[in-house]
């Protein structure tokens, strides 16, 4: 008797396998070749040196600062933009470890931070709740895995800015999460610049862990790093805390001199041998521009241009 017909249980197992591993392998060419065209800033080239760029909103949007690099660099560098609007430290973990999947991996890898609300947005209970899930998330080998990862992440964010541009305008506020934690915690943007509130200081400390697990992984693969620090624009020029003041919170007086979250980065980065950018003190000076938007605590075009041109400056993967 045939092999197939006296085991016929098992010779259906071994087809499911066998045709699962085929459905499995053309995902992941299927997720990388998505991930590639989503995220490439220019035409990707295989041949080619590729840089990362991994942020939140300041580096995604059209016209921020991996773009003005790709127009520099007149696609003789593949610049590979996976920022997302609203992302945080666990998601530039979450997205190093997938640019770790593209072939060949990248050159070097720009991490841009914003002190505005990367640190004030991490939610201690939640992270400590979720740790081992996320940690299952991010272990997986399977790039696939990964782009599931983004896409909850991705869907989940982009339902809350429906709801939020919904509110804007049904109340007519610019950002309508802006009011609720004013209206919650008027100190709240005075209190993150202090950095030594005691209310904040796990949030920091889940800042250090994220960012540390960044650099670790980064290195492993060989991939140099440099970390480029956004300042919130009322650290800029006291002119910039209009927005804040007429929503409701609580300012004080000198706030651009407030400069305790680019000190604690610096000395975690410093003490990790990691090169970095700091953009206030640069910000700062050329402050008779428009650097950032009158109603929004972005960069303007003025101000991206000139971000691109400091790390140009720096020389990092030349």
């Amino acid at each position: 008797m045939p092999f197939r017909n006296k085991h016929p249980l098992l010779k259906y197992s071994l087809l499911t396998l066998v045709y699962g591993l085929l459905f499995f392998v053309l995902l992941e060419m299927l997720a990388k070749k998505t991930f590639i065209n989503k995220y490439s800033v220019n035409q990707f080239d295989s041949d080619k040196e590729t840089v990362v760029v991994i942020g939140d909103s300041f580096a995604a949007i059209g016209g921020s600062f991996p773009f003005v690099l790709a127009k520099h660099f007149k696609g003789k560098v593949n610049i590979l933009n996976i920022s997302e609007n609203g992302f945080g430290p666990e998601h530039y973990l979450m997205n190093v470890k997938l640019a770790q999947k593209i072939e060949p991996s990248p050159q070097f890898v720009i991490l841009s931070i914003f002190v505005g609300n990367d640190i004030l947005n991490l939610d201690e209970d939640y992270h400590n709740n979720r740790r081992e899930k996320i940690k299952m998330f991010l272990g997986s080998r399977f790039f696939s895995y990964h782009m599931l990862r983004w896409a909850w992440v991705n869907v989940k964010y982009t339902k809350r800015k429906k709801e939020l541009l919904k509110e804007s305008k049904e109340t007519n506020i610019l950002n309508p999460l802006l009011s609720r934690r004013s209206a919650a915690n008027p100190d709240i943007v005075i209190d993150n610049l202090l950095v030594d509130k005691g209310i904040y200081q796990g949030k920091w400390k889940l800042f250090a862990d994220f960012t540390k697990q960044f650099i670790n992984f980064s290195r492993r693969h060989n991939n140099p790093l440099a970390i480029v620090i956004i300042p919130e624009h009322i650290q800029v020029s006291d002119r910039y805390q209009k927005l804040y003041i007429d929503t409701g919170y609580n300012m004080i007086p000198a706030t651009d001199q407030l400069t305790g979250p680019q000190d604690r980065i610096k000395t975690l980065v410093t003490q990790m041998n990691v090169p970095y950018l700091d953009m206030l003190p640069i910000l700062k000076t050329h402050d008779q521009y428009d650097l950032y938007y009158d109603n929004d605590p972005h960069l303007t075009h003025k101000g991206q241009n000139l971000l691109a041109q400091e790390i140009l400056a720096q020389g990092w993967w030349e």
